[in-house]
């Protein structure tokens, strides 16, 4: 296969070469709402989409399922979480109640948020609770028959095991109808339907599970039971699934001797890391970042385009500090490229780059939108104190559109959230409404020279950067001691934007507090 055919669309053709013609292709995904779902656990969803993207592109009919493990159990109590929460651990995390009592469920609490949050980068799966299959019956038929063919799946795990199952063993999880936990063990099966089971609780029944849904299947077996289940033709899988021995291999070796079906196609994604937000992601900790979290600082397709342009089994980090302008710059040009606004002599970047854009914004407006520059916006924000008609009137003569406008305000929106929350302290400022701070004649006198400069003519902004080094010069001021007595004059701090178009831009509000001098 040609290096010059984008990934999606490599993954494309090898799914429809190993999975052939089909009236209709199915992508999966799914996560356990054990707790916060941090940007990472994005990664499997976004996957699949952006697969759906390019075997639509093809022209394949295509669905995307995303699962939510909700029938689960509670393992333990993430660090945000009450520690009498411990108290539900061994149930189903669709039985936990909502800590914060604001949705049915803790499972609920956290897919919700998720699910609006997918819908707003574009991704909008159908929605499978894998709670109400199992409490409905659903997978009733598929239970049994895996029950069934428990001496098959008792050697395919005693493969990856040191110490082999007991001969008793069977590939099932009870919810106790006493307590609701699983601390249960299965003593007896009829072949049908029936158990028998204890609980640590000290209860014990004798069941119908055809009449009563109270149990699962245990994770391994159940992954390629919805396989099977679902049709599915492709599923991503984290890095520590896909070890030999691991949860995806087993599944395939299930799915194989089991259902007697080749597994779903795969892909091994990495993990996702974050630069300048203080630290590692640890769900268990509570210090994770969720898509929504992202979200205020990333716009929709710059976020989208950051997944597109990174193979899932490239690590890459999603950046919270300086870097951000980098990124915002890198989409701009590959916007350009794509509207033929800018030019590359490299037919491969180009190819590569429209392709990652047409993934970036599904929308793809008919011209380019108005670029307002990321580095440029976040000095015009401060400017006007994040006022929406001061930004609005500031950029007026660019905006032919409405869409301009709106992608503008929606671009400002996560550029103030960038700035209050995650930029350097040296990268803030607020632009002074009368003079506070306190100079030397040396600089006054220099300050004041600066105000006369200023009122002399109209400048450009690299004539004026110059006269500055001079005016600089003529005062027997280092440009380092120039610049920070002018920015404690402008922002009473000792450092800020590029001087000399901050001036200009300015105007004369700069020019009336340097008359203060």
């Amino acid at each position: 296969m040609s290096d010059t055919v984008f990934w999606t669309d490599q993954l494309a053709q090898k799914v429809l070469e190993l999975r052939g013609n089909k009236k209709e292709y199915v992508v999966a995904s799914r996560i356990t709402p054990s707790g916060t779902i941090h940007i990472g656990n994005f990664r499997e969803p976004m996957t699949a989409h952006l697969l759906l993207c390019a075997l639509k592109k093809m022209g394949r009919q295509v669905v995307h399922y995303h699962s939510w493990d909700d029938y689960d159990r509670f393992r333990k109590v993430p660090a945000n979480v009450p520690e009498e929460w411990e108290q539900y651990i061994g149930m189903p995390v669709s039985k936990v109640p909502d800590p914060w009592e604001c949705h049915k469920s803790y499972a609920a609490h956290f897919e919700e948020p998720f699910e609006a949050d997918m819908n707003k980068v574009g991704v909008v799966p159908k929605i499978i609770r894998e709670s109400e299959r199992y409490e409905t019956g659903v997978y009733t038929e598929d239970i049994k028959f895996a029950l069934s063919q428990r001496t098959v799946l008792r050697g395919i795990f005693d493969n990856h095991r040191s110490e082999p199952l007991p001969e008793e063993w069977f590939p099932l999880q009870v919810y106790c109808e006493k307590c609701n936990r699983d601390f249960t063990k299965v003593s007896n099966y009829d072949e049908e339907y029936t158990i028998d089971y204890t609980c640590k609780c000290g209860h014990s029944d004798t069941i119908n599970f055809k009449e009563k849904h109270i149990v699962k299947l245990p994770w391994r077996v159940d992954w390629p039971m919805r396989w099977h289940h679902d049709s599915v033709d492709f599923e991503a899988a984290g890095k520590e699934h896909m070890t030999k021995g691991g949860s995806r291999s087993t599944g395939n070796e299930i799915m194989r001797a089991v259902w007697k079906e080749e597994p779903p196609v795969e892909k091994k994604y990495e993990f996702i890391g974050l630069k300048g937000t203080g630290g590692k992601m640890s769900g268990s900790k509570g210090n994770v970042l969720s898509l929504g979290e992202v979200l205020e600082v990333y716009q929709p397709a710059v976020l989208r385009y950051l997944f597109a342009g990174s193979r899932p089994e490239t690590e890459f980090s999603i950046s919270f500090d300086l870097d951000v302008l980098q990124v915002y710059e890198y989409f701009d040009q590959v916007e350009r490229l794509y509207y033929g606004t800018e030019e590359s002599q490299n037919q491969k970047e180009i190819h590569n780059k429209k392709r990652i854009y047409e993934l970036s914004n599904p929308e793809k407006p008919g011209k380019q939108p108005y670029q307002a520059a990321y580095r440029h916006l976040t000095t015009i924000l401060q400017m006007v104190e994040n006022d929406e008609a001061g930004l609005l009137k500031y950029y007026d003569k660019e905006l032919s559109s409405d869409y301009d406008k709106k992608h503008l305000l929606e671009r400002a929106h996560v550029a103030w959230n960038w700035i209050q929350n995650y930029s350097p302290e040296d990268f803030r400022f607020s632009v002074q409404k009368e003079l506070v701070a306190s100079l030397s004649d040396q600089e006054k006198k220099a300050m004041r020279d600066l105000h006369l400069l200023l009122t002399q003519q109209i400048w450009k902004e690299d004539d004026l950067a110059q006269e500055l080094y001079e005016l600089a010069k003529k005062h027997d001021l280092s440009s380092k001691e120039f610049f920070a007595a002018s920015y404690k004059v402008l922002l009473n701090k000792e450092k800020g934007p590029r001087l000399a178009g901050f001036l200009l831009l300015l105007g004369e509000r700069a020019t009336n507090l340097l008359k203060q001098v």
